[in-house]
């Protein structure tokens, strides 16, 4: 799958020191060097990603007239995070007071591809306890597998992202506002219970975890997280966070701005590592992390994972599951119902676990699930 994606780089300012050459000696001199990059990028947010463009310059300095040099620049790189390239030119300049000056700019630019660039049917799947939903490629919302609690029943709207609980989901509307899809027979908003916090009708959040009987949200405001459903015992700690995972036995875990983790709820998830952190799965009080270098940590019943590289992680009842950053799946723990037997092949993007099933999405948008399937909760839609 191809995707083409442009970005501008403006205004990267570089102090540079000249070579002095000719009548004058060798005395240097600095000159000032702006340049501005266009480039677009194809490939896939798993595979290579290719960087082509144009780098224009202009080099000004004492004893010589402006010259401005444009030139084509293409690189190569692989991986999910931030692509970097590094173009060299060399200017030659011709001036009245000096003979020639001689510059080297050596100009560094990044780009980042995210999972948005995805393109087919879907950009994101979430798995619970026999139900799975996923987000289209348009933000609508699809569900498939057991209703009991109506949580195949679609929320209206668009979203940004949407989590699956035990047994109904939350998500961050494109507008950032969060929803919830019935916990009851009624359309009772969120994970209620009687005399417990209900989910936030008002502010905006960038990302929410939906759990057994509670869930857990990212303000935009500020970043802190807000819980509300059911209570067990700790609210969340104080700080400004990027990512919250909400377990089914009522622990949950964040990564906060500097990459470490907090966690709370039942004791079961505590004490995390020490290490920095990309993205955190609680699951049933067994979490499982990718730490900054791409490798995995575990802590509690899966705490043995398997080595290697990782671009995601998500655990559940006694099982997890994992994809590599060659796009090839893993699974480890129980294997009832084979839900610890993955697919083979690559191309796969994210991974979501249930409680005996799992789903994952490919690089193509597509959603593929095994394991138990007694509800149709193994058996995605096409669209």
């Amino acid at each position: 799958m191809d995707m083409t994606k442009t970005t501008s780089f403006p205004g990267l300012a570089v102090a540079l020191s000249a070579l002095v050459l000719g009548a004058c000696g060798s005395d240097p001199y600095v000159v000032t060097s702006t340049s501005t990059q266009t480039a677009s990028q194809t490939g896939t947010p798993s595979a290579t990603v290719t960087n082509s463009g144009s780098l224009s310059t202009t080099t000004t300095g004492a004893g010589g007239p402006t010259t401005t040099v444009t030139s084509s620049v293409t690189s190569s790189n692989t991986g999910t995070g931030s692509p970097t390239q590094t173009s060299s030119q060399t200017l030659t300049n011709t001036g009245t007071s000096i003979s020639t000056r001689t510059t080297t700019v050596t100009v560094t630019t990044t780009a980042t591809m995210t999972a948005s660039t995805v393109l087919g049917p879907f950009r994101s799947v979430t798995a619970g306890l026999e139900t799975a939903c996923a987000l289209r490629s348009n933000g609508t919302v699809i569900c498939w597998g057991d209703n009991t609690y109506g949580a195949t029943k679609p929320l209206s709207g668009t979203f940004e992202s949407i989590s699956m609980g035990d047994a109904f989901y939350c998500g961050v509307k494109t507008d950032h506002a969060l929803a919830c899809s019935a916990y009851t027979a009624q359309d009772t908003p969120g994970p209620l219970a009687p005399g417990v916090k209900v989910m936030p009708q008002d502010g905006t959040f960038v990302a929410v975890s939906a759990g057994y009987s509670q869930a857990c949200a990212i303000t935009a405001v500020d970043g802190s997280v807000v819980c509300w459903g059911a209570n067990f015992g700790q609210a969340p700690p104080s700080g400004t966070f990027t990512a919250v995972s909400t377990g089914s036995s009522g622990s949950m875990c964040g990564i906060r701005t500097d990459g470490t983790l907090a966690c709370w709820g039942v004791s079961g998830t505590l004490p995390p590592p020490s290490d920095t952190f990309t993205s955190v799965s609680v699951g049933f009080g067994a979490p499982c992390g990718i730490r900054t270098d791409a490798t995995l940590a575990c802590w509690g019943g899966e705490a043995t994972p398997p080595s290697g590289t990782f671009q995601s992680v998500s655990t559940s009842d006694d099982f997890a599951c994992a994809v590599r950053t060659d796009g090839t799946l893993v699974c480890w723990g129980d294997n009832t119902s084979s839900r610890a037997t993955p697919l083979s092949g690559g191309n796969f993007v994210s991974v979501s676990t249930g409680q005996y099933f799992a789903c994952a999405l490919k690089v193509d948008g597509t959603i593929a699930c095994w394991g138990r399937n007694t509800s149709g909760e193994a058996t995605p839609p096409a669209s």
